[in-house]
């Protein structure tokens, strides 16, 4: 087994606290749920017509705006340091193995980034055992690093052509699905330089969240003692 990595750098876009019940508190966890089920919704964006500025409002799937906005801030500088020339990009597995047809959220946004420009996805990690949601299971029984780790293969058929990565993952919490799949990555390719996005972040103390959109960027550590993750990160100005 590959444990020799024990941080990993990250960056998000959004965020929702599952205790804030406040009205900006609701919309981002509405926000996250249109993100596990890409739905299509109604962005207003600002456009040039006949030479005058307007507001325009677009339809488009969730993944795309995440996409959008991401681009946005890679423009400005904000993530510049990610998504670089040859970035590939790997869509985290989701709790079981995929079946035909089913929704990937993690693949859909990584999908809209590599049509946004940030780099080209490749699905090499796969998951071969189901494993529990960490969504459904209380803190105690979520799924460790090692978990995910074990629960996790190597797509062979697919080429990882760059030592530049980035996982991409709808939501992310403690960030053990990001750890467990970078060992996992390392063992196979040990020479591989790994970051991680993640659509929305979880804010689990009230005070801390402010708005669902709050780019931000920090680190995924793992506690060897514990044997779990702690995150810290800090917003994005």
């Amino acid at each position: 087994m590959y444990t020799e990595l024990d941080r990993l750098e990250f960056c998000s876009l959004l965020s929702y606290c599952p205790r804030d019940n406040s009205k900006e508190g609701l919309l981002a966890k509405n926000i996250m749920s249109w993100i596990k089920n890409d739905t299509m919704i109604k962005v207003k964006r600002t456009d040039f017509k006949e030479g005058r500025k307007v507001t325009v409002e677009r339809e488009m799937l969730t993944s795309q705006y995440v996409a959008e906005e991401l681009k946005r801030l890679v423009n400005e500088g904000s993530f510049s340091n990610f998504f670089q020339e040859g970035t590939i990009l790997i869509p985290m597995p989701r709790a079981t193995p995929i079946k035909r047809n089913q929704l990937w959220p993690s693949l859909q946004i990584a999908k809209a980034m590599e049509s946004e420009g940030l780099g080209v996805v490749r699905p090499v990690l796969v998951r071969t055992e189901p494993i529990l949601r960490s969504s459904l299971a209380p803190p105690s029984q979520r799924p460790k690093p090692l978990d995910h780790y074990k629960s996790m293969g190597i797509n062979r058929m697919v080429d990882l052509d760059s030592q530049k990565v980035i996982f991409v993952d709808d939501i992310v919490t403690r960030g053990h699905t990001f750890m467990g799949a970078a060992w996992r990555l390392k063992k196979a390719f040990p020479n591989v330089e790994i970051r991680a996005f993640a659509a929305m972040q979880t804010i689990s103390n009230k005070s801390e969240f402010n708005k669902y959109f709050y780019p931000a960027k920090g680190t995924i550590n793992y506690r060897r003692e514990i044997g779990d993750c702690i995150r810290r990160w800090n917003p994005v100005r």
